[in-house]
């Protein structure tokens, strides 16, 4: 555990039963607890799962770019990327991959920020097991158990609990 935040992001796929819009949630974490957080309905209705999830990681990488600069501000200035997981292989691979142009040709320009982020080394996307991903709490209805279980990885506690 280090002052270097890691990143979770999720999406769930044209959830809004009016819009069929889809919502992004990220969430950072900085020695082992969590620090910025987001749910937030997509602008515009994505066509695939795997552009919900993109466009879920760009912008919870433009959020991992500004804590990066706002720990430089304050004089924590962190070496290398920050980590961003997602539980999207195909959006992960976009990142990385601009040759599957007829995929994301229709994206807007906004959403491919990510691209430029990871090829100057400023984040770092891996994948994680969807039910180790605590930024489904942000996208989606859980059952109980599972909500419980992302709520304990959040390390969010009931005041009386005495979680701290």
């Amino acid at each position: 555990m280090g002052l270097k935040p890691k990143g979770y992001s999720d999406s769930d796929h044209a959830g809004c039963v009016d819009t069929r819009r889809s919502t992004s949630g990220y969430v950072f974490f900085m020695a082992g607890s969590p620090v910025s957080w987001s749910s937030k309905r997509q602008p515009s209705a994505a066509l695939s799962s795997t552009e919900a999830e993109y466009i879920a990681l760009s912008r919870a990488c433009q959020q991992a770019v500004w804590l990066q600069s706002f720990l430089t501000e304050i004089d924590l200035d962190q070496q290398g990327p920050v980590t961003l997981l997602g539980d999207n292989f195909g959006s992960i691979s976009l990142t990385e991959n601009s040759k599957r142009h007829a995929l994301v040709k229709h994206i807007d320009l906004r959403d491919h920020y990510i691209r430029e982020k990871v090829a100057t080394g400023a984040v770092r996307v891996s994948e994680i097991r969807t039910g180790m991903n605590v930024a489904d709490v942000f996208t989606k209805a859980l059952s109980g158990t599972i909500h419980a279980k992302m709520v304990g990885l959040l390390r969010l506690y009931r005041a009386e609990q005495g979680g701290c």
